[in-house]
């Protein structure tokens, strides 16, 4: 019974976790790409098993879901360069890029990993 309680607390604090982030997140929209583009970016896909979702946190960390359908979660280290986001998996297996344009992320297909987990995203797709 005990152990069930910790993992319950354990899943409880990571949603809680989760959801300060993304609340806290923001991203001001405009012309120029600022420094405070932080939170949660989202590919709607065809329906919602195939949405896609992006956070980005304040300590270069991102969090990426790919699909419902899918059981990878990517997690890494993001770098920006000349409004170029660059995602990094943990494992060094995978890498994302995505052209920062007015407040979104464009997928840049050409320059990222072939792997997307069901994801319905494509090259020169938008992240909201």
């Amino acid at each position: 019974m005990k152990h069930h309680l910790t993992r319950w607390r354990v899943a409880i604090a990571a949603v809680a976790m989760a959801l300060a982030l993304t609340a806290c997140g923001g991203r001001k929209s405009g012309g120029a790409v600022d420094t405070d583009f932080y939170g949660k970016y989202v590919y709607s896909g065809s329906d919602a098993v195939h949405q896609s979702v992006l956070v980005l946190s304040e300590n270069d960390s991102f969090t990426f879901t790919f699909s419902m359908l899918s059981s990878y979660v990517g997690y890494g280290q993001y770098t920006v360069k000349d409004d170029v986001l660059t995602l990094q998996t943990d494992d060094g297996q995978y890498h994302y890029t995505f052209k920062m344009v007015d407040g979104t992320l464009v997928f840049d297909a050409a320059h990222s990993s072939k792997e997307t987990w069901f994801g319905e995203f494509t090259d020169g797709s938008v992240f909201e």
